[in-house]
C-alpha cells in the first residue's frame, strides 16, 4: 500500500522539481555565457591598457634615444674633435688651446633632453675627460666625478677602451655622479675605428626617469616590467616584489608585439610585449593571471555567492514537496476527552480538532 503511495506521488514530484531543474539549466548556461564574454572583455582591456603605456614608454625613448644618436653622429664628424684624439700631451704649451678649442665646441652639442644627467668625451692618448664646462684627468675623474660601484678605475677604463661599441649601453647599476647615487645608464659610442681605438663617448641616463615610465602598470604580486635592448640586456626594470624580472630562455617574443598566455615558460604570469623597429628594444609586461583578470574574478566571486541562494532554494523546495505528500497532522490526532459521546468519533468545531491534554503536549513536540 505505501509502495503504491509512493509511486502515485512521484509525478507530483516531478512536476514541482522541472521547472526548477530547466529554470537551474538555464540560468548556469546564462552564467557561463555572461562570464566567459566578461573574460574576454577585460582581458582585452587590460591587454590594450599595458600595451598603450607600453608603446607611449616605447615612443619616449626611442624619440630621446635618437637625440643622443644624432649628437654622437655629430660629435664623431666634429673636426676638432678628430683632432684632439691625436693628442697624447694636453698639458703642453701648444696643446693646452686645443683643450680648450674642444671643450667649447661642446657646446653646441648640449641636449635639451631630460633623461640625461650629463655626457662625457673620453681620450685615449690624452688620458682626459671633456664635458662642455670642465675636463678631468681621468684618474681624478673617475674618483670624484663618475664611479660605478664594484669596478675600479683601472677595470672600468680598460673595458670602456678595450672593444669597439657603437651605440651601445653599457649594464644597468649603481653609480655615485657628483656625490650622488643614481641607478646609472651609460650609452658608450667609440671614437676612432675597430682596431684602432681613440677613445669613447659616454652618455649618462639617469635610470630612475626610465623606470617612472613605467610606474603606470600594475606590477604587484609577483608582476614586473622591464626594457631590453636588442642584445638581451635589461636598461631599466620594476618588480613588485624586488626580483631580477626574466622571461625563460624558451620564451620567444614573436612580431613586434603581441601577448603570451601564463605558462610554466612565463613563470606562471601573463606577458604583454612590443618591440621598436627603431633600435629593436623590447618592452615586456608581465603579470599574474590574478592582477590581469581581477575584474572577472571578482565577477565570478559574485556569481557565486549570488547562486549560493540555489542549494537554499532547493531545500526549500524539497521541503515543500515533502509537506505536500505528508498527509495532515490533523488526521493522527485522536480526541480522547471525558467530553466525547459514547460512538468515540473526533468532534470538530470550526474545522480544529480538540485534544486530550496529554496528546496535544505530544502533538506540540
Amino acid at each position: 500500500m505505501r509502495l503504491s503511495n509512493r509511486l502515485g506521488q512521484q509525478p507530483l514530484f516531478l512536476r514541482m522539481m522541472l521547472p526548477y531543474f530547466l529554470f537551474m539549466l538555464l540560468a548556469l548556461t546564462l552564467g557561463w555565457l555572461f562570464y566567459n564574454k566578461t573574460y574576454h572583455v577585460v582581458k582585452e582591456e587590460v591587454v590594450r591598457n599595458n600595451m598603450q603605456i607600453l608603446d607611449q614608454v616605447k615612443n619616449t625613448l626611442d624619440s630621446r634615444f635618437s637625440e643622443i644618436n644624432t649628437i654622437s653622429l655629430q660629435l664623431l664628424n666634429d673636426p676638432g674633435v678628430n683632432s684632439f684624439q691625436r693628442v697624447s700631451d694636453p698639458f703642453s704649451s701648444t696643446n693646452a688651446y686645443k683643450v680648450l678649442r674642444t671643450q667649447k665646441s661642446l657646446y653646441s652639442y648640449n641636449a635639451s633632453n631630460n633623461f640625461v644627467l650629463d655626457y662625457f668625451l673620453i681620450f685615449k692618448n690624452s688620458n682626459l675627460a671633456l664635458s662642455s664646462n670642465s675636463s678631468y684627468e681621468l684618474p681624478y675623474f673617475y674618483d670624484h666625478v663618475l664611479t660605478y660601484n664594484e669596478i675600479d678605475y683601472k677595470n672600468w677604463r680598460d673595458d670602456l677602451l678595450s672593444k669597439y661599441r657603437n651605440r651601445e649601453i653599457m649594464p644597468t647599476g649603481p653609480a655615485r655622479y657628483e656625490d650622488k647615487t643614481y641607478d646609472m645608464i651609460t650609452y658608450v659610442q667609440s671614437l676612432g675605428y675597430p682596431g684602432r681605438i681613440q677613445g669613447a663617448l659616454i652618455v649618462l641616463v639617469d635610470g630612475n626617469e626610465l623606470n617612472s615610465l613605467l610606474s603606470g602598470i600594475d606590477i604587484s604580486d609577483g608582476g614586473w616590467a622591464s626594457i631590453v635592448d636588442d642584445k638581451g640586456n635589461v636598461v631599466a626594470s620594476l618588480s613588485g616584489d624586488g626580483s631580477e624580472p626574466a622571461l625563460g630562455g624558451s620564451v620567444a617574443l614573436s612580431g613586434l608585439s603581441g601577448t603570451i598566455e601564463a605558462s610554466d615558460k612565463t613563470g606562471g604570469r601573463m606577458v604583454t610585449y612590443t618591440t621598436s623597429s627603431y633600435n629593436k628594444w623590447s618592452y615586456v609586461v608581465a603579470q599574474p593571471p590574478h592582477i590581469v583578470l581581477g575584474k572577472v574574478i571578482s565577477i565570478k566571486k559574485a556569481d557565486i555567492l549570488d547562486r549560493g541562494g540555489v542549494p537554499r532554494a532547493r531545500h526549500r523546495a524539497g521541503l515543500s514537496v515533502r509537506e505536500a505528500k505528508r498527509p495532515s497532522a490533523r488526521a493522527h490526532y485522536v480526541y480522547a476527552s471525558g467530553e466525547s459521546s459514547g460512538s468515540g468519533r473526533a468532534e470538530e468545531a470550526e474545522g480544529h480538532v480538540r485534544l486530550h491534554p496529554a496528546v496535544a503536549v505530544l502533538a506540540a513536540r
